[in-house]
Order: C-alpha cells, then sequence, then structure tokens
C-alpha cells in the first residue's frame, strides 16, 4: 500500500502522521507543506499523497429533513446551508442524503474556509496530492463495523458523541461534560461504543485509526483541489461503448419493428381523430365530476371568498402566487409561488391556520415556495 500522509488539523496546529509514525503539534502558521516534506525527509517516506483530518471542534454539524418533492437535493442543501451558517459564503461543505419513506434525511458538515485553506494550499505547493478533507471521526470508520450501530466519543474542551449505523454517520450529539459508559449509552442508543484518546482508568473501548483516505464520505476537499479520476473516464468509456455496440446489434430488430409500427399507424390515422374527439369529451367529463364531487366535500363551512382576502393581505409585497390548490382528501389548501423572504412569509401565513413549507427551490433568481396550509 502506498504511503499516505495523514494531517490532523486542530485550532491553529497540526499534527502529521504516516505508518504508526508521529511528528510534534506544529504551528499551522510556519508552512505546513515544508514540515509535511520534512517529516517524509526524516523517516524515509516516498508519499505523495495526504489526507487531512479536521477536530471535531473545527466543524458545523446539522441533521434535517427534505420533502420528498425536492427536484434538486444539492440546490435545496444549499439553500439550507445560507440559511443554517454564520459564515455561509465562506465556507466548505459536504453532506450526505439518505432517503426515507417522508423525504430525505441530510446530514451537513461545514467549516469555515479561510482557517485551513492556507495549510491545503502549502501541502498542495509542496508537490503533494490532496486526497481529500474529512471530520477527524472517518480516521476511526473501519470495516469491521459495517453493518453494526456504534458510537465514538471524541474529547475535548466539549465532547462529542457521534452516532454511527455501519459507515454511516447518524447524528452528533454534544456533551457537556465527560461521560460514563452508562451515560454514553442512555444518549446514543448503541451499546458498543469506542472513545479517541482515552485517559488512564477509563472504561471504553480504545478506537484506532483505520488505513486513509476514511471511507471517502464528507470530503470537503473542493473541486478544484482534486485531480481527475481517469480510471473512472475509462470505465465510463468502456460502457459507453459496450452501449453503441448493444445498438447496433439491435438494430436490424428494431427496423423490422418500425416497418410494422408505420403500417398499424397508417391503420390507426383512418379512426384517431374520431377518438380524440371522444377522449377529450370523456376527460372534460370527468373534471367536471371532479370539481363537483370537491365542492360538495368542501362543504358550506369553508369561505374561499374570505381566505383570499385574508390572504392577499398577509403575502408581502416581495410574493406572489403562481398556483393555489385545495386537497379534496384533508381539506388543505396548496400554495405556490415565489418570494425574496422565505422566512418572512411562512411567519406571516402562520395567521393563516397551520401552515407548512412542504418545498422551496431557486427559479428566476428567486426562491419558488410550496406552502399547504390547514385551516
Amino acid at each position: 500500500m502506498k504511503n499516505i500522509i495523514e494531517i490532523i488539523i486542530s485550532r491553529d496546529e497540526a499534527v502529521i502522521c504516516c505508518k504508526g509514525l508521529q511528528s510534534t503539534t506544529q504551528a499551522l502558521a510556519g508552512g505546513l507543506g515544508k514540515q509535511v516534506a520534512a517529516f517524509c525527509a526524516e523517516h524515509g517516506l516516498s508519499a505523495t499523497e495526504a489526507v487531512f483530518y479536521l477536530a471535531e471542534e473545527l466543524l458545523f454539524f446539522k441533521r434535517f429533513h427534505l420533502p420528498s418533492q425536492t427536484a434538486n437535493i444539492r440546490e435545496a442543501v444549499e439553500l439550507q446551508r445560507d440559511l443554517l451558517l454564520p459564515f455561509a459564503d465562506d465556507c466548505l461543505y459536504a453532506f450526505t442524503s439518505e432517503r426515507s419513506k417522508d423525504g430525505y434525511e441530510i446530514r451537513l458538515y461545514a467549516a469555515v474556509r479561510r482557517n485551513i485553506e492556507e495549510a491545503v494550499v502549502d501541502v498542495k505547493d509542496a508537490g503533494f496530492r490532496l486526497l481529500g478533507i474529512f471530520p477527524e471521526s472517518q480516521r476511526y470508520v473501519g470495516s469491521e463495523l459495517k453493518k453494526t450501530d456504534w458510537s465514538l466519543l471524541m474529547g475535548g474542551v466539549s465532547p462529542k458523541l457521534i452516532c454511527f449505523a455501519g459507515d454511516k454517520v447518524k447524528d452528533r450529539l454534544l456533551c457537556r461534560s465527560e461521560l460514563n459508559p452508562a451515560e454514553a449509552i442512555a444518549l446514543c442508543g448503541t451499546e458498543i461504543i469506542f472513545a479517541v484518546n482515552l485517559e488512564e482508568g477509563s472504561e471504553f473501548s480504545q478506537a484506532f485509526p483505520q488505513p486513509p483516505p476514511g471511507r471517502g464520505r464528507f470530503n470537503l476537499l473542493p473541486s478544484s483541489y482534486r485531480r481527475p479520476d481517469f480510471f473512472r473516464m475509462a470505465l465510463v468509456g468502456l460502457v459507453i461503448l459496450n452501449l453503441v455496440a448493444l445498438v447496433g446489434v439491435g438494430a436490424g430488430k428494431i427496423y423490422q419493428i418500425s416497418k410494422t409500427g408505420r403500417q398499424l399507424d397508417n391503420e390507426i390515422a383512418e379512426i384517431m381523430p374520431k377518438i380524440k374527439q371522444t377522449e377529450k369529451l370523456r376527460i372534460k367529463e370527468k373534471k367536471l365530476l371532479k370539481n363537483e364531487e370537491r365542492l360538495k366535500r368542501l362543504g358550506n363551512n369553508f369561505d374561499l371568498i374570505s381566505f383570499l382576502a385574508r390572504l392577499t393581505k398577509t403575502l408581502p409585497d416581495t410574493a406572489y402566487l403562481d398556483q393555489l390548490r385545495l386537497d379534496q382528501k384533508t381539506g388543505a389548501i396548496n400554495i405556490q409561488g415565489y418570494t425574496e423572504d422565505i422566512a418572512g412569509l411562512t411567519k406571516k401565513m402562520q395567521g393563516l391556520g397551520d401552515a407548512k413549507l412542504k418545498s422551496t427551490r431557486r427559479r428566476k433568481n428567486k426562491t419558488y415556495f410550496h406552502v399547504e396550509i390547514s385551516p
């Protein structure tokens, strides 16, 4: 296996590791690239690749939910990131999404860019290929717990308990004080708990670093620092060639099928105008019946005119509607449109009933929203 340099960054300092060797604490302001090169020369290492691990105290973690109707997950996460982070314009971030029954479970890690970018540039300029920037907890993720729920306790000024399902981060819990095993189990709900840098007499099991570059999750390294994956490109090329060959083999059969289809089209064309006219009448009839049934279900208690008047007064001047729809099953009102202030909009709509923000996305340099109101 190739020698890979591991650089663990905490506040204003770093530790360099490789194959059981470890440097003393290095200052980030002192030119980290030169320090990594000197470490390799001192120990006779021919390493050309490096991976960064960020101490959990430098990272912001957030777990949130997105509706299943979300069209673009990355765009929605970026919107939530801008709302959640006070340093959204100066951050490195990575996230994972997991599909659930009612939407997507998102786990987001972020760090302030300016705190670590100088160190990253120094190491890159020193001739090392950067494999990634991961949370320090990813350094202890191994394959032996792939199908197990477990947790990792990381000490420091503010201890953190990271909950895993195999190699997937499920949650990160902040602890106000040091925990004993019973308290940790009650907090995270898993009986297997490891700890980093155990103190003498600790009751936890020691967590050991796994071979870099981690498990590949939550890579905060910007794409501008990554080298192209030529193996993946070659693999994609081979897949494309196989698809082209498959299309060529099936071209003859497709031609025969299309010829038969054209004959059928000519026969159908003679009766198609009448069929289309009949179908339009059926669709129109169904719509009328549905509208009639919907009005009956709404009953006499719902005053649509009064609701529209209140909605007009409630909407901010920067918002306008694109669509308003009544749900015939639940009686809820679905409102879609554009706004420049999504937070102010949802706050004002609480006066109309039980308002729930179903989804948001960016369109035409504005936020396109979908709100459901239960009168």
